[in-house]
């Protein structure tokens, strides 16, 4: 899968908060930025399947 490149606005307080944790974790901030989304996205779907198990 190619990757997509986009511009995106953030607050400076969170993108510091970023920077700090991708220089903690020995990542660059896209790296960092992606290692978050992803963790995000799977805790959401996660969330949405135990949802769905327990709405039947």
């Amino acid at each position: 899968m190619a990757d997509v490149r986009t511009n995106l606005r953030i607050p400076e307080e969170l993108y510091e908060q970023i920077k700090h944790l991708a220089a903690k974790e020995y990542r660059s901030i896209n790296a960092q930025m992606i290692a978050l989304l992803q963790e995000a996205l799977e805790k959401r779907q996660g969330e949405q399947q135990h949802h769905e198990k327990h709405d039947d």
